[in-house]
């Protein structure tokens, strides 16, 4: 999830300098939802 962010933030700097739309090459799939008794879990 990390790196698909870290190359949304480029790909929104390339669009800006490059006026069109970059396409983005990584996914991820969505976590898992912490437990409602977080932290208190463990």
């Amino acid at each position: 999830m990390a790196l698909h962010s870290l190359e949304l933030m480029e790909g929104l700097l390339c669009s800006a300098k490059a006026r069109q739309f970059c396409e983005l090459k990584t996914t991820f799939e969505r976590p898992a939802p912490l437990p409602v008794d977080f932290p208190g879990s463990e």
